[in-house]
Order: C-alpha cells, then structure tokens, then sequence
C-alpha cells in the first residue's frame, strides 16, 4: 500500500499528555490497517516551545526517529539533546518526554508497537 504523504490524516493534540502547546500528528497509517503489532506510524511536529509530556510504555515500545530540527528527550537520565538522524527507543515500563527547544520546528516519525 501506498499512501502519499498528502493524503495522511492530521490530528491535532493539545497539551499532548500534559505537554506544552500543539503536536501535530500526521497519521501514514492507522493500527487497524496493519496487520503487524505496529499500532501507530505517524510524523510528529513540534513547533518551538511545544513538548510531548512525560508518558509510560508498559505494554509497548515507542520508536522516535528525528526527521528535522532539535530538541530534548528525557527519559530519567536527565536531558539528552536530539536531532537529525538520531533515534530513541522507549519501553518496558520506561518513561519518556520530548520537547522542542530549537527556534525551527522538531519533526519525528513515532512507530508504537504492542508487545
């Protein structure tokens, strides 16, 4: 299956689990159209200031994979810088957050998968 990134379902989230300002998602395929125990594929824009607050993976590992711009992740570690190219992987029970810190917006692709 093709679908053109034109074509992808955008949602906008509020204060995404207790973040500051808007994330928008851009869906390229739901979890009902994969057969795998893939249960999200989406980009993830940030836009300055904006952040994904802290959230658990118990039953799941979440893939971020930064497409463009830079920002911080934490994950209880204290606050690691990303940007282009880099990846975080988050799971068994870890918690994690991501914040756009840069004056260009932070976009990410997240690949959730169910255990």
């Amino acid at each position: 299956m093709v679908r053109k990134a034109k074509d992808f379902e955008q949602e906008i989230v509020q204060n995404m689990c207790g973040g500051d300002g808007d994330v928008v998602l851009h869906h390229a395929f739901h979890g009902n159209e994969i057969t795998s125990k893939i249960c999200a594929c989406c980009t993830v824009t940030l836009q300055p200031g904006c952040s994904v607050g802290p959230h658990e993976h118990h039953t799941d590992d979440e893939i971020y994979y930064i497409i463009s711009g830079h920002g911080v992740v934490e994950e209880g570690n204290g606050p690691v810088p990303v940007g282009p190219g880099d990846a975080i992987l988050t799971g068994n029970g870890g918690t994690h957050q991501i914040a756009n810190t840069a004056e260009e917006p932070l976009v990410f692709l997240a690949v959730v998968v169910q255990y």
